[in-house]
């Protein structure tokens, strides 16, 4: 049976290309320029939240963007990175890891195994304030900016690769 979001078809492919390149730049601009700051204490503190946020975002929308390239079908409702990746032919898929392990990765870094880790990123940790810590065991909630944006570029990458055509206003 097929997930009711499944299906709905958006022929927007334009809007969901520049809103994953302007989440990516976000990132990008909170990860590098707002890592740390001196908190009042002054004492650094970090405020990663926001890039992870904006780098996970980014990353389902440009699944969202290649199942909609590949498949014609939007997968409107769904958050979960490594679901939304699943639903992509094998090929592209393939196409995805060949630009990961050029993303700078260790050799046989796997992106599938990453977007398992990072499934429920954008979902967890736009809310972590809301985090219970027992339900991950009682660690706390764990991201890695830099790898969600080496999986952001592999999927650049891929759009740029299986459809040239798309431009992001912000690729200019």
């Amino acid at each position: 049976m097929q997930p009711k979001w499944a299906g709905k078809r958006t022929g927007d492919t334009q809007k969901l290309l520049n809103n994953a390149v302007a989440f990516w730049e976000a990132a990008d601009r909170c990860y590098h320029t707002a890592y740390s700051k001196v908190g009042s204490s002054g004492r650094r503190v970090q405020v990663s939240g926001p890039a992870v946020v904006c780098y996970a975002f980014s990353i389902e929308l440009f699944l969202k963007l290649l199942g909609q390239l590949a498949n014609d079908t939007y997968l409107g409702n769904e958050h979960r990175l490594d679901e939304l990746h699943r639903q992509l032919p094998e090929g592209l898929r393939a196409t995805i890891q060949n630009h990961y392990a050029n993303a700078g990765q260790p050799t046989g870094s796997d992106v599938t195994h990453h977007l398992q880790e990072a499934a429920r990123t954008f979902v967890d940790w736009r809310y972590v304030h809301e985090h219970d810590p027992h339900e991950h065991g009682g660690e706390p909630l764990d991201a890695d900016p830099e790898a969600l944006a080496r999986i952001v570029f592999a999927l650049r990458e891929t759009v740029r690769e299986v459809a040239p055509e798309l431009v992001s206003f912000l690729d200019a």
